[in-house]
Parts: C-alpha cells; structure tokens; sequence
C-alpha cells in the first residue's frame, strides 16, 4: 500500500512538472509569433514607406503641398488602389497614442509601428557632405532630397531604442 501510494505521489509530482513545463513553452511559443507578426507588419510598413516616398509629388497640382515638421510630416504622393490604378492622395505621418501612424486622406489612418514613444522628422536639404539635415520644410513648390524618421520606441525590460528610416524622394535621391 506504501508503495502504491508512493508511486501516485511520483506520478503526481512528475505531471505537475510536466504541465509546468509545457505551459511555460506555450507562453514562449505564442512571444515568439507575436513577435513575428509585429516584424512582418514593420517590414511592410516600411516597404509602403518607400514607396510613398518615392512617388511623392509637390507642386503638379494646388494641393500637393509638402509640409515637414520636427514631430510629423505631409505630402501628397501617388498610391495604387485596390483597383490597380494610381491615384493622388494626402499622406500624414505622426506618433500618437503609442503609435506611429499613417493617414492617408482625411480619414483612412492605420498603425505603421506600435511602441512608439516619439517621432522626429528630419529633412534632407543639399547633396553630399555639405547636405544639410533640417528640422521643418514646408513648401508649395519643392520637397527635400530625402527624410529621416527617428522612431523612439520602448522597448521589453523599460528599455528606450531609437529606429532610424532615410527615405529618399522621387528620382532626384
């Protein structure tokens, strides 16, 4: 009977072990995919990003204003549709809510990057070593060479960290 009873007990104390086990995998399991999702996601968001860039256009038509501010950046830019064709919309980027979002229009916004602390724009003026990085551009008739985007994110463990995305404009970068 001791014995039996001592074997229940193993055999009790080893499937505790075990479920402890396979939970705490099942938690690595499901960091991992969310990680994964959030990368995949960022690594789209940065592809939209140069695209968006590359096919900005400013001063075709009087509403394609570029405006770069220290802390968000607007232009107008061709973008495909879901029908296939290109269309001129308004794009906005900023950090809100945690978030750096993009808005295109008046009212589509989505989620390029989660985590975000803060956003700071800067903007490409000249070529070469004497190019230098401003904090706003705003003109109706010319964009910058290219745009910088330093993305202060937190990070897991209260730990800051700082993306750094150069995005050049149009053909001439």
């Amino acid at each position: 009977m001791v014995e039996v009873l001592s074997g229940i007990a193993v055999v009790g104390l080893v499937l505790a072990l075990g479920s402890e086990m396979v939970i705490g995998v099942a938690g690595r399991s499901q960091d991992l995919e969310r990680r994964e999702l959030d990368r995949a996601r960022e690594a789209r968001a940065r592809a939209w990003l140069r695209i968006a860039f590359a096919s900005l256009q400013v001063g075709l038509a009087g509403d394609d204003v570029f405006v770069g501010q220290a802390e968000s950046v607007s232009f107008a830019t061709r973008l495909q549709t879901p029908g296939g064709w290109f269309e001129t919309r308004t794009v906005s980027l900023r950090a809100r809510e945690g978030r750096l979002i993009g808005i295109v229009g008046s009212v589509d916004t989505f989620t390029l990057a989660e985590r975000v602390e803060s956003l700071e724009a800067h903007y490409l003026a000249g070529y070469g070593e004497a190019g230098e990085w401003l904090r706003g551009w705003q003109s109706p008739a010319t964009a910058p060479l290219a745009v910088r985007l330093v993305i202060a994110r937190h990070r897991a463990g209260g730990r800051a960290q700082s993306d750094t995305l150069v995005l050049p404009i149009g053909p001439r970068s």
